[in-house]
């Protein structure tokens, strides 16, 4: 039998679905909705959360909840070719997308060496990808992708926009240090987003998880050549992945 804050949000998920309560348009108060639902303002914060992490509502601080426009996910896949054809988009979506790109030098934080296995203080060459629909006001993925700087011979390029963090611009500078990778192990986990990124993908409130997920690059020598955090908005993204079929 499902709980009380999940049977008020199911009727308004329903006026939502059915055009009821349009596109942009404010919900009526907070208090107004517990008055209506004859329920506590405890339980009517829990219903209006949990159409705040489907993403069907937004909490404006200071005005209300609104009516989200209705967005199509995008989709982060595990479709890379080892054998040197790396795919070149690391989300995917048909609404245009613009993508911030930056790269430095940085010494490996803990975090990251421990995903590198090197020791803290490595340095490395640090690429951030931003990845935004034009039709909305933040971020949908973000993205640090690390390589030892040591393997990298020549002075490290930037990646065009349209390049996966984990490119063939970044693979045809490893193979230029005759770096051959072996594998590539990617660990997805869903969690509570940290400050830092609620902030950076705009997610307001509580209720919406991030999809995190860890990849590293891995040469026929066992080391980690690469390794990538990628941070998706939970209720802006899936993830597919897309395993070939035995050949016959």
């Amino acid at each position: 039998m499902p709980k009380r804050y999940e049977s008020i949000a199911e009727k308004l998920r329903q006026k939502i679905h059915a055009g009821d309560l349009a596109t942009g348009a404010r919900l009526p108060a907070e208090t107004a909705l517990a008055a209506e639902y004859r329920t506590s303002m405890p339980t009517m914060r829990m219903a209006l959360g949990l159409l705040q992490a489907e993403g069907l509502i937004e909490k404006r601080h200071g005005s209300g909840n609104y009516v989200r426009k209705a967005v199509s996910l995008v989709e982060y896949g595990s479709d890379q070719d080892i054998g040197g054809a790396p795919t070149t988009a690391w989300s995917k979506t048909d609404a245009p997308v613009e993508t911030m790109v930056s790269m430095r030098e940085v010494d490996a934080a803990d975090d990251v060496a421990a995903l590198m296995k090197v020791p803290p203080g490595t340095r490395l060459v640090e690429y951030v990808h931003r990845r935004q629909r034009h039709s909305e006001p933040s971020p949908h993925g973000l993205s640090r992708s690390y390589v030892l700087r040591e393997l990298m011979q020549s002075t490290p390029q930037l990646p065009s926009a349209s390049q996966a963090p984990w490119s063939v611009l970044l693979h045809r500078q490893l193979g230029a240090a005759s770096i051959t990778l072996d594998r590539i192990e990617q660990r997805l986990s869903a969690r509570p987003p940290t400050i830092e990124e609620a902030r950076d993908l705009g997610i307001v409130g509580v209720g919406v998880s991030v999809l995190a997920i860890q990849r590293a690059s891995i040469d026929t020598e066992g080391r980690t050549v690469e390794a990538s955090l990628v941070v998706l908005s939970g209720n802006r993204a899936v993830a597919v992945v897309t395993t070939p079929a035995a050949s016959r």
